[in-house]
């Protein structure tokens, strides 16, 4: 079985069982930026190793929108990043954008449709002839531009997820309480 059989098969399985955690990656840093937390992982097994951990954290291998989230993320992870934990002069980094279901038909994990890309030159070019499927920002050409490549390298990747203000429940509570009030309040000061 192919890599990518065998990768959509542990998607498949993971998200139909709701099992957390599967990949071996951890984060090793996070930053906010725009509206999104992004989440830097160790090395994981494959592409497919660094989704399901990125669905697991509640978002996907990055989507990247335009030229200066790339230039915040290869700014701040890659080449001459402001991190300590720079990667991106010495290794790849998996971003979620892939063309597994149709050959040349590009899309993000997230399921957003950005058309924004930054391909390294004569990039994508299915190289190697060995079914080149999904996108890492490539360190060989130290300038943070994208290379399609096969699932099962070891790479570190960038996980993408909505920062969401949550009211936990206790604070929900006292919002309702203060609504039921102020209408019981309302309600008798009319009669």
């Amino acid at each position: 079985m192919n890599s990518i059989k065998k990768g959509l098969l542990k998607l498949v399985i993971v998200m139909s069982l709701g099992v957390g955690s599967f990949a071996n990656g951890a984060v090793i840093e996070s930053v906010t930026w725009n509206g999104s937390e992004y989440l830097l992982l160790t090395k994981t097994n494959d592409w497919f190793d660094a989704e399901l951990e990125a669905v697991s954290l509640g978002g996907h291998l990055v989507t990247i929108n335009d030229q200066d989230e790339q230039d915040f993320l290869w700014g701040y992870w890659g080449g001459n990043g402001s991190s300590t934990n720079n990667v991106g002069f010495s290794e790849n980094i998996w971003i979620g954008l892939n063309d597994i279901d149709a050959e040349g038909v590009w899309v993000w994990t997230s399921g957003e449709t950005s058309t924004y890309t930054n391909w390294a030159s004569s990039e994508p070019n299915n190289g190697h002839g060995t079914g080149e499927h999904v996108v890492h920002i490539w360190h060989n050409r130290n300038d943070g531009t994208w290379n399609d490549i096969n699932s099962d390298l070891i790479s570190y990747a960038i996980v993408e997820r909505s920062i969401q203000v949550q009211v936990s429940a206790p604070s929900s509570i006292i919002v309702f309480m203060a609504i039921i009030g102020a209408l019981f309040i309302r309600r008798t000061s009319t009669r």
